[in-house]
């Protein structure tokens, strides 16, 4: 086991899924962790599922278990994110990893 400062010191690992037509990150993910991380502002997300859905709809998504709450019960969350422009902050849906298989299988 690792002791804190050794954790301090490794960066974490990253996986990260990009858009299809360019534009980089949608969505990331530390290695291990139980969700990803579904950035709301990007063009994508904002083309494809909407400006306004995370405040129409949060709440429905959360009651269907489809994201995972914040520690304030909303939708979103700010959280640090990473893709191919680096590691920075934003808004975000946590994805639990579980709710995907389930919905490619």
């Amino acid at each position: 086991m690792l002791d804190k400062m050794q954790q301090v010191i490794m960066p974490a690992r990253w996986e990260w899924i990009e858009a299809d037509r360019g534009g980089g990150g949608v969505a990331c993910r530390k290695t291990g962790d139980d969700c990803w991380r579904v950035m709301t502002r990007t063009p994508q997300f904002v083309e494809r599922v909407g400006a306004q859905a995370v405040q129409l709809y949060g709440q429905a998504w959360l009651k269907r278990g489809w994201v995972s709450a914040a520690a304030d019960g909303k939708s979103t969350d700010y959280q640090r994110v990473y893709g191919s422009g680096g590691e920075s902050s934003a808004r975000v849906l946590c994805v639990p990893v579980a709710m995907l298989e389930e919905w490619t299988t």
